[in-house]
């Protein structure tokens, strides 16, 4: 669904992200959280995210914002 949350809370440590260059370089990010962007017909056409240098959590009313 639209709803569905997808965060990275410390990129550097997450074997998944550790070696992207947006992680590894200048840009360095440490948090990313995102949700789909989906139209009335069911087609992700994006996603609405948030991102920060530092590690980071969302708490409970970050998360309702956010979706």
């Amino acid at each position: 669904s639209g709803a569905d949350l997808f965060e990275v809370r410390d990129a550097v440590r997450d074997d998944r992200f550790a070696n992207n260059p947006l992680v590894t370089g200048t840009e360095q990010i440490g948090f990313y959280a995102g949700v789909p962007l989906i139209n009335k017909n069911g087609f992700t056409m994006g996603t609405l995210c948030v991102m920060d240098r530092q590690p980071n959590q969302l708490n409970d009313e970050q998360i309702f914002a956010l979706k």
